[in-house]
C-alpha cells in the first residue's frame, strides 16, 4: 500500500456516463471494501466511479465506470401499510439530496423533479416496486439554484413536495 494513501472517494449516479468532476463524493472508504447501504431500490441500476485521495487532498484520475443493480431487498417485519413521500434531506442542499418513499404493495412508481415553471427536469424513479421503504438520490450539480418540486405517482397515490437547491 502507498504510504501517502488517505482514502478512496466513491461517486455514485443513476445515470450512465456521468462525470464526477463537480460532484461531492457519495462516500469515502479507508479500506478495500465498500457496501452501499443506500442502494435499496429494487431493480434500479447504480453507476460508480472511484478515485484515490492522498493526505494532502490530491485526487487521482477517476476509475472507469462500474455498475450494479439490486435484485432483491431484505425486509423485516416493519413493512409500510400506506403510501408516503418523505421530505428530502438535507434541504436546502448542494449538490445532492436524498428522498425517501414507502409503498404498501407492488406498484409502478414514478418520481420526477420539476422546476418552478412546472417543466420536468429529471426522472429519478420509473419502475415497479414491491412493498417496502426506499430512498433515492437527486444530484442537482447540473441545475441552477432555486426551488424545485418532486412528485411521486404510485398507482392512484400522488404527492408533491418542494426543495431548494442552494449553490
Amino acid at each position: 500500500a502507498e504510504k501517502d494513501f488517505h482514502y478512496v472517494a466513491v461517486y455514485r449516479s443513476n445515470v450512465s456516463g456521468f462525470s464526477p468532476k463537480l460532484m461531492t463524493p457519495y462516500a469515502t472508504v479507508g479500506g478495500t471494501q465498500f457496501t452501499d447501504a443506500g442502494a435499496i431500490s429494487n431493480g434500479q441500476r447504480f453507476y460508480y466511479r472511484l478515485s484515490s485521495v492522498d493526505f494532502s487532498g490530491n485526487e487521482s484520475s477517476f476509475s472507469p465506470e462500474i455498475s450494479a443493480s439490486i435484485d432483491g431487498v431484505e425486509v423485516g417485519n416493519d413493512l409500510p401499510t400506506e403510501f408516503a413521500l418523505s421530505q428530502n434531506y438535507p434541504n436546502p442542499f448542494n449538490p445532492t439530496t436524498r428522498i425517501g418513499y414507502s409503498v404498501p404493495e407492488k406498484v409502478h412508481v414514478t418520481l420526477k423533479v420539476y422546476d418552478v415553471l412546472g417543466r420536468e427536469v429529471a426522472t429519478l424513479i420509473d419502475g415497479e416496486r414491491v412493498q417496502g421503504r426506499y430512498e433515492t438520490e437527486f444530484d442537482g450539480s447540473r441545475f441552477a439554484s432555486g426551488v424545485y418540486v418532486y412528485r411521486i405517482q404510485a398507482g392512484s397515490f400522488t404527492e408533491t413536495r418542494r426543495f431548494i437547491l442552494q449553490k
